[in-house]
């Protein structure tokens, strides 16, 4: 089986066999794969908590012909401050699954790897999740090339182009003087369009680990 490396972001996480876990990893280079870690499950295993969400990994895969098989891997964060919060890890939960949603398996997107790392870095420091969340879905729509135009959001809501301005803009910067309606809003708005895009209505999802 012909091994490669690759920088990783575990998004999903199941179990599979009588001790192994399916995991679904963002990879730089590589886009989405589906990995299996085996025997990870048992209290010896060689992966610890390598293989929690959020977690960013080195990984060396080996190729295989359903799941690529996790032969190593090494931590570069773990983003534990995520899964240990309760007003982060809902957020965190439905960010990791926007991506989930919005890629095919092997398929590259540097770009987007990178806003997630960024995003998760910000959301461990914000003070207010929730807006982290409405940012990533406004960038996120930027990056994948389904967000709308000034005309077709002022046709949801006068305000929303000014709104997605703000949103827009990098992570440390404020949001001037949106209002929690203009954040309920746009986050109305974009679940629809993510809904849309995908055929997967995400309007009312709640993120489960």
């Amino acid at each position: 089986m012909p091994l490669y490396n690759a920088e990783a972001i575990n998004i999903r996480s199941r179990n599979t066999g009588e001790a192994d876990k399916l995991i679904t990893l963002f990879a730089r280079g590589y886009g989405k794969i589906q990995a299996i870690a085996k025997g990870a499950r048992r209290t010896t295993s060689k992966f610890g908590g390598r293989l929690e969400i959020f977690t960013y990994n080195q990984v060396l895969l080996a190729s295989a012909r359903t799941w690529d098989i996790i032969s190593q891997c090494e931590t570069i964060e773990s983003f534990r401050q995520l899964r240990e919060s309760k007003e982060k890890l809902n957020p965190g939960a439905y960010i990791l699954k926007l991506i989930d949603l919005v890629t095919e398996d092997r398929q590259r997107n540097d770009e987007l790897f990178n806003l997630l790392i960024e995003t998760l870095h910000s959301l461990r420091s914000s003070k207010d999740p929730d807006i982290i969340a409405r940012k990533f879905e406004v960038k996120l729509c930027d990056i994948e090339g389904f967000l709308p135009s000034d005309s077709m959001l002022e046709k949801k809501y006068r305000k929303l182009p000014y709104i997605v301005e703000n949103l827009r803009r990098d992570y440390i910067s404020g949001i001037d003087d949106l209002t929690e309606k203009d954040l309920e809003i746009s986050g109305k708005v974009f679940k629809e369009l993510i809904s849309d895009h995908t055929g997967i209505d995400i309007r009312r999802y709640k993120a489960v680990i």
